[in-house]
């Protein structure tokens, strides 16, 4: 069995690699938020049209 120090220091060394996450990361331009944002409106809609597609099918196929 595990001490309670393991899971402490365990704890520990998640918390110091989010910090080391935060300090690389850096806001986005605008044309890269704007980039962004078309590309994940895009994948949204393609998944909703593919979703409705498979619902329509099912539908007909177990009610039509």
């Amino acid at each position: 069995m595990k001490g309670f120090n393991y899971y402490i220091e365990k704890i520990k060394g998640m918390i110091n690699d989010w910090k080391l996450i935060l300090n690389l990361a850096s806001k986005p331009s605008p044309d890269e938020f704007n980039a962004i944002l078309k590309v994940i409106g895009l994948a949204t809609i393609i998944i909703g049209i593919l979703a409705y597609i498979i619902r329509v099918i099912i539908v007909l196929t177990l009610y039509g």
